[in-house]
């Protein structure tokens, strides 16, 4: 992927630098999205700093600003699906700033990373818990494909034990996507 970043209608994704700590604080601060992200909702940003370091140590992590007003709006993540033994599947993580949800903006940027991870002919993946209607609802959007689901697969961030729904998207059907 581009170092420098890309663009779409409304957003610049850029791969993410330490410089995005306070949006990505900001986001995993927030009680409700941590739940959802699985993970511990943070107490101080040293603790969003080792979030973002270890996705970055596992794949990339990008960055998501409003085109016209550079506002952080939230970020995408991309790694190999350590559920899967093909190391070309991707999976994606993500996660929006609750203000921008449902304004189409996860949408257009999902949307464009797929498209260019399929310019490497990746099958991405992506997973949530059952109980997290929207992200399903956002990624079946997306053109992702539901798989089934995944018993007793993640422990969250406080050590409750959940299913996973599993999503696909796929190169040989990319023109559902993009």
């Amino acid at each position: 992927m581009d170092t420098a970043g890309f663009f779409t209608d409304n957003l610049h994704i850029k791969r993410y630098d330490m410089n995005d700590l306070d949006g990505f604080y900001r986001i995993g601060s927030d009680k409700h999205t941590a739940m959802l992200l699985g993970i511990r909702e943070f107490s101080g940003r040293s603790e969003a700093r080792e979030l973002a370091e270890d996705l970055l140590i596992r794949g990339e992590l990008f960055s998501l600003f409003m085109k016209d007003t550079g506002e952080y709006i939230g970020f995408i993540g991309i790694s190999d699906d350590g559920r899967r033994e093909d190391p070309s599947v991707k999976m994606v993580s993500f996660a929006l700033i609750p203000g921008m949800r449902g304004k189409g903006l996860g949408t257009e940027a999902l949307r464009k990373v797929t498209e260019r991870l399929f310019r490497e002919r990746q099958t991405v993946t992506a997973y949530c818990f059952p109980e997290n209607g929207a992200a399903a609802a956002f990624l079946r959007k997306c053109g992702f494909r539901e798989k089934g689901i995944m018993r007793s697969e993640a422990v969250d961030g406080h050590g409750k034990v959940h299913d996973l729904i599993c999503f696909l998207a796929s190169y040989k059907n990319r023109a559902d996507i993009i």
